[in-house]
């Protein structure tokens, strides 16, 4: 969890796959999850760059 006063006044809702929450202003999105994959990061080894994509490197 992030530290207490970092977030802003939002609640997760449930989606339609057990145990999956997303933020509240996403209610299509929470009955559609069965049918969509989440990325928790992209790496990429090259030089490219996008300003689409977060590198950390």
């Amino acid at each position: 969890m992030p530290p207490a006063g970092s977030v802003g006044r939002s609640n997760p809702i449930s989606t339609n796959v057990s145990g999956i929450q997303i933020f509240e202003h996403m209610p299509r999105l929470a009955k559609i999850m069965d049918k969509v994959t989440i990325l928790r990061s992209i790496v990429r080894s090259d030089d490219y760059y996008s300003p689409n994509i977060c590198d950390p490197q």
